[in-house]
Parts: structure tokens; sequence; C-alpha cells
């Protein structure tokens, strides 16, 4: 299940890379204005404050009690991991970004779907080993006051990330 929900996530990106490439400049300057650095140090504080606690995003999904993984067909991981891939890709944001606007520099349609498969697959290896190796996922830690400083360092970083688009985007103005 966990290789099927992997490549629901990669052919997102593959597609990704498939526009990206075929859009060519058309991305590439989309990438650099400064409406598109905006909108990243935006989210990048928007998440940071979610982290924080600051903001709360409702949850929607369905519960563990109404539906079961073992319950789930293929077909249904395959759709999970494409709609986790839509939703990663603003968390890869600084990586896809620079991925995207070197496939559509180079114009090879191919190469440039391939490139961000390859990227996702990669990036999903974790989550293969995880579902692979789930019970071992019952030996690690449990959340505490401990999680709660990561998540601040962590969103002590999506921080910095924001002010950095900032920056940027005030040199592009400037």
């Amino acid at each position: 299940y966990s290789l099927i929900y992997v490549l629901g996530l990669a052919l997102v990106y593959g597609l990704l890379g498939l526009v990206a490439s075929a859009t060519g400049s058309l991305f590439g300057e989309f990438s650099t204005s400064p409406v598109s650095y905006f909108i990243v140090a935006n989210f990048a504080f928007f998440f940071a404050f979610w982290m924080m606690g600051w903001i709360n995003i409702p949850q929607f999904g369905w519960s563990q009690d109404r539906i079961q993984v073992k319950k789930m067909g293929k077909r249904h991981v395959f759709i999970m991991g494409a709609i986790s891939g839509m939703v990663a890709a603003p968390c890869t944001a600084p990586v896809l970004g620079i991925l995207l606007t070197y496939v559509a520099t180079k114009g090879d349609i191919l190469f440039g779907g391939i490139l961000l498969f390859v990227f996702a697959y990669g990036m999903g290896v974790l989550l293969i080993l995880i579902g692979t190796f789930s019970g071992f996922a019952a030996s690690l830690p449990k959340s505490g006051a401990w999680m709660n400083r990561v998540k601040t360092v962590f969103a002590l970083i999506m921080f910095g990330m924001g002010e950095y688009y900032l920056i940027e985007l005030g040199k592009l103005i400037f």
C-alpha cells in the first residue's frame, strides 16, 4: 500500500514537471515575479502561525473509526497519495521551485516529468519505509513537551523563510 500511495504522490509531481517543461519561460517568469515571492512569504507566515498555535485550521477528513486502511482498496490509497501530493507541494516549495524552474528552462517535457517523478519517489522513501515497518512506529517516543519544542523550532524556521522571501521581494521591487 505504501508503494501505491507514493506512486500517486509521484505522479502529481511528475505532472507538475510536465507542465513546467511545457510552459517554459512562462513558468520561470511567474516563479521570479514579486507576486510569487509575496504569496510564498505569506504561506510561510501562515503555517508558522499555525505551528505556534496562534491560529487554528479545521481538520477535515475521515476518522479512523469510520474508515480503516484494511478496507481501503488500492485505488483509494492511490487517490489519497495523489491528493497528498497536491497538499505536500507547497511544503517542498524551495526545492520544488528550483526543480520546476530548472525543467522550465530545459524545455524537455519528458525530462521534466521524469525528474519530478523521481524527486517525489525519493521524497517518499521514508513513507515507504514507515509503511513497510509500521510495527516499529509503535516503539517511537510518544508526543509530549519535546514535541512542542520541536514545533516551536520549525515555526521559527518558517518565520525565517517568510522573512527571507519578503527581503527578496524588496530586492525585486527596489
